[in-house]
């Protein structure tokens, strides 16, 4: 599952369902706030420079 913060990433949830087929994605806090392209992927946070760079390490 990869869990990201819509408001605080600044990634599109739309985007990264539509990207990253057959991955569970949920939008929710994860107390990461003010960090932009970041997400869990299971219990590993991922760091990214773009939305783009994010969808290329956890696929």
């Amino acid at each position: 599952m990869i869990k990201v913060c819509s408001m605080c990433s600044g990634m599109s949830i739309d985007d990264l369902k539509n990207a990253l087929l057959g991955k569970e994605v949920e939008d929710m806090c994860i107390g990461e706030c003010g960090s932009e392209f970041v997400g869990y992927v299971e219990d590993d946070l991922v760091t990214a420079s773009s939305q783009e760079d994010f969808i290329k390490q956890v696929n």
